[in-house]
Formats: structure tokens, sequence, C-alpha cells
């Protein structure tokens, strides 16, 4: 009996603090629950608060600027077309509501650019955020539009040097202020403008960016503008131009794939040698990606080749392609231009300045092989070809690839 009260009572303690944790347990986690949720309240109160100060400063700034802006756009001056003047007359009212798309623009467009002075001329903006706009109810969208702008030049001489300030500009020479920092690289400008992206309502043609780029840049500083070029986001669509193109293409990769399906299946396996195959096959071998790829690999060369001439036409296209490496840049995609003037002092940037003198090499390899090619058919034939010939295969060569890649 007395064992029993005892297994009783330590059934009954066992359940008593059983309750007691999951009681105090539970209470605790409600009260972490409590002020969890507290705490997201009050952040989501501060992000409230934070909004509608936004709201108000930029309600305020555009309250102010509201009078210039109407009559900036309202003005007969800009010569802007009438869907242009609505659209952004209902950009700048969405704007001072914080419409989603009208910040968006505002979002996608450049605003100042930074390390001007030492050769930053470009300020992109957002393309893809831009072109991705989408105005509801309203019949435009977003469009981005690049606008370049450079300052007064005189006319360019013939020869100028990059790290040398023009002679127009030599009496700014020895000013240390802003305007001898500035005109010692202005020579920059004959070849790289300043660039900005700005996102506009696709109503705008690009006359109306360029009237308003233009009245804008003639109230602060007075500077050169063009609009090279504004974008939409549109479908894709062939164009009748690229229908023949995409024809011949795909005429190409029906022959290689046939070639080299006959140079599979039936020469090699049937070791039948291209030459006693028929004329329609030995066309089609001729486009086989297997029989071309290994002459492309095949480092074989006939015993009166001049193989030094290899050597010289490998470390002249090296040459070559080490200046298009820094010559065949959009320099307006790089920051501190300034840096390439420091480097093109160096002696070692002198192989990169005169890569161009390479060319060289190659026309003289060419005369040299049209001799060599000329006397040896001399020896075998007795006459030289006349040049009409030389000239008709050189263009057979050459002009049907460089047509395709062209295309």
């Amino acid at each position: 009996m007395e064992q029993v009260k005892l297994n009783s009572a330590v059934i009954l303690i066992f359940l008593i603090t059983s309750f007691l944790i999951v009681f105090c347990y539970g209470t605790s986690d409600s009260n972490s629950r409590d002020h969890d949720h507290l705490e997201e309240e009050y952040e989501i109160k501060k992000w409230e608060e934070n909004f509608r100060k936004i709201k108000k400063v930029t309600g305020t700034v555009i309250k102010t600027a509201m009078p210039y802006l109407m009559s900036g756009v309202s003005s007969e001056n800009l010569h802007l077309s009438a869907e242009c003047r609505r659209a952004l007359l209902l950009w700048v009212s969405d704007l001072r509501s914080l419409k989603p798309w009208a910040l968006r623009m505002v979002d996608a467009s450049a605003k100042m650019m930074n390390g001007i002075l030492t050769g930053t001329l470009s300020a992109f903006g957002s393309f893809d955020q831009c072109v991705e706009i989408s105005v509801p109810n309203r019949g435009f969208q977003g469009q981005y539009c690049s606008i370049e702008a450079w300052p007064p030049l005189p006319p360019k001489p013939r020869f100028y040097a990059l790290n040398q300030r023009l002679k127009a500009f030599e009496k700014f020479e020895n000013d240390t202020g802003v305007m001898g920092e500035f005109t010692k690289y202005v020579q920059l400008f004959y070849m790289f403008p300043f660039r900005v992206g700005v996102c506009v309502p696709s109503a705008c043609s690009t006359s109306d960016v360029f009237n308003v780029s233009t009245f804008v840049s003639q109230s602060i500083f007075p500077v050169n503008i063009s609009i090279p070029r504004c974008e939409t986001k549109e479908v894709a669509v062939v164009q009748d131009y690229q229908i023949p193109m995409l024809c011949v293409i795909g005429v190409l990769i029906m022959l290689v794939l046939c070639g080299t399906l006959v140079d599979t299946l039936i020469i090699r396996k049937k070791n039948v040698a291209p030459s006693e195959s028929g004329l329609v096959l030995q066309f089609l071998l001729a486009f086989s990606a297997i029989s071309n790829f290994k002459k492309l690999m095949d480092v074989n060369a006939a015993s009166d080749a001049l193989t030094a001439l290899h050597g010289i036409r490998f470390y002249s296209m090296c040459w070559i392609i080490l200046g298009h490496t820094y010559f065949h840049l959009n320099f307006n995609t790089l920051r501190y231009l300034q840096i390439t003037i420091e480097m093109a002092s160096q002696f070692a940037f002198n192989f990169i300045t005169n890569s161009s003198l390479v060319v060289d090499n190659f026309f003289f390899l060419s005369g040299l092989l049209m001799i060599y090619v000329a006397l040896d058919m001399e020896k075998k034939t007795g006459r030289i070809p006349n040049a009409v010939h030389f000239i008709i295969h050189r263009l057979w060569r050459f002009l049907p690839v460089q047509m395709f890649f062209v295309g």
C-alpha cells in the first residue's frame, strides 16, 4: 500500500513539474512574441513616418519648383510637341504624389558624375530600369536617351598631343585654379564628349529631348549638345534586309552538316578516297567540319615553304591584337582617363602607340610571297601570270569571308 502511495506521489510530482515547465515556457514564448510584435509595429511606424517626411519634403521641393517647371514646359521657346508636353506635366504631377513610375524615371536617370577633373566623362544611369518602366493608362513608357555634350573648342588642329596643352589655352598654363586644371586636358573633348543617360517619357521625340537639353544647358553652362540615340523596350522583329543573310547562314550550316555526315559515314567508314568520289560528294566534303579542322591544325609544311615567315606573321598578329585591345575601346565607358595620358608618356607604352606600324609587315609579306609564287610559276610553266590573275585570286580568297562577317 505504501509503495502504491509512493508511486502515486512520484507521478503527481512529475505531472505538476511538467505543467509548470510547459506553463513557464508558454508564458515566456508568449512574452517573446508580444515583444517581437511590438518591435515590428514600431519599425513599421518608423517607416510610415519617414515616408511621410519624404513625401512632405518632395512635395515642398516640387511645389517650390513647380512654377519654373510649368513655365519651362509650357514655354514656346522649347518647341515641344503636344504629346511630350503633356507627358512631362503628368510626370511632374505624379512625382509630387510619389508615384512609383515617376520615381523610377528619376532614379534611372544619371546624376552628377564623379571624377570629372581626372577624366570621368560619363554617367550612364540605368538603361534596363528605364526601359522597363510602364506607365498605366498614360499612353507612354520609359525611354532611355543618351545626351552628349562638349564645351566650346577652338578649331581642331591638324596635329596635337594628348599630354600637351592646346596652344589656344597656353595662357592658362600657370593658372593654379580650376581653369588651369580643366584646360590641361581639354583636347580630350575632340574625341570623347561628356555622356549622360536620362530617362524620359516615350512620348518625347529625339528633337524634344534635344530642345530641353539645349534649353537647360544654355541656362547653366553653354555647351554643344547632341542626342545620338533614344531607345524604348520593343519586341525583336526580323527585318526584311536580315532575311537573305539568315538564309545564307542556314544554307552554310546545312552544307557543313551534310559534308560532315558524308565525311563520317561514307568516306571514313568505307575507306573511299575523296578524289575517287563523285563531284557532288567532293563539293560536300569541302564543307566537312572534321576535314577542315584537321587542315587548320596541321603543322606540316611543304618542303619549299618559307617557314620563317610564319614566325613574322605570328608576332605581327600578336602586336596588332595588343594595339587593338587598347585603341578599339569605348573610352567613354572608362573612369580616370587621365591615367591613359600618363601611360602614353612611358617608354614601354611605345609598343602600343606604334602598333599601327606593324601593318607594314603584312604588306611586305604579301609582296614577298607574290614574287615567290610568281617566280615558282615561271619556273614550272615558263611564264609569269599577269596582275589581273593575282587580283582575282586575292579577291576570291578574302572577299566572300569579309562580306559574310560584314553581313
